[in-house]
């Protein structure tokens, strides 16, 4: 038996972001929490939880109040994915609570959540040839990287020379700038005609998608240089406070894209 704590949700919310963002709190595979991910998590809480549970004692979110809550997001027609999404800074939350001994029980578990049927695909449709034809010539290798990739920005602007394998048709995504600077582990299925891809990395115009490694910053032959760390990034200097991350992901395909000559 324990005494109600008198923490209320937006207080242990608000103390969990903190430690996130400090990698104290971190993922239950012990990795550091992505910028991204955070950023999608706080704005999970501030629009969707806590107008309707932060003032709750953290000790009385029980299951019952989260499941009104996804019930009342359903409601509101909000797509499966978002429902599920605003659930995931709660039991991150409330899975270092009881850990800490601050809760006993973990309310999030065994919830009834909508089903999340399909996936969202992203494909460099005909018309990327010509869109990567009317931009500068100098431009087009780091934008067909993007379209026939599947690279988000910053992997893009973090890309090294002996990242890009033209023998083996391949180009691993070891690492990605990001203002925060955190891990980032994704994996791309590039191919001739498309590839399967997640949004921009920063929510930016940037474009997405994967590779012709051959007109890339990697050359088919003679001396490659690498770029510093801290070289700016293709396109413009590299934000203030960036610096590069690594990511454990490879983006492989049989056979790399190349721009007609």
């Amino acid at each position: 038996m324990r005494a109600p704590t008198r923490t209320t949700l937006a207080a242990a919310a608000h103390d969990w972001l903190a430690a996130a963002k400090a990698g104290i709190a971190r993922t239950r595979s012990g990795d550091p929490y992505k910028p991204s991910a955070l950023r999608s998590y706080e704005e999970a809480l501030r629009t969707k939880v806590l107008p309707e549970l932060g003032r709750l004692r953290l000790s009385a979110v029980d299951r019952v109040a989260i499941q009104d809550l996804v019930d009342r997001l359903v409601a509101r027609g909000l797509a499966p994915s978002t429902v599920r999404n605003a659930v995931l800074p709660l039991r991150a939350i409330f899975r270092r609570a009881v850990t800490r001994s601050e809760v006993v029980q973990n309310p999030t578990l065994a919830l009834s959540l909508p089903a999340v049927r399909g996936r969202r695909e992203r494909v460099a449709r005909p018309e990327a040839r010509a869109l990567i034809d009317a931009v500068p010539e100098g431009d087009r290798a780091i934008w067909a990287t993007a379209l026939y990739a599947g690279l988000r920005r910053g992997e893009l602007q973090a890309l090294r020379f002996e990242d890009v394998d033209l023998e083996g048709g391949v180009i691993r995504v070891e690492r990605s700038w990001d203002p925060k600077g955190a891990r980032s582990s994704r994996r791309a299925e590039p191919g001739a005609g498309g590839c399967r891809s997640s949004p921009p990395f920063d929510g930016s115009s940037s474009p997405t998608g994967c590779a012709a490694a051959g007109e890339g910053r990697g050359r088919p032959s003679g001396r490659q240089r690498s770029p510093s760390r801290r070289a700016p990034p293709p396109g413009g200097p590299v934000p203030r406070g960036a610096r590069p991350h690594s990511s454990r992901s490879a983006c492989t395909s049989a056979a790399i894209p190349t721009l007609p000559s």
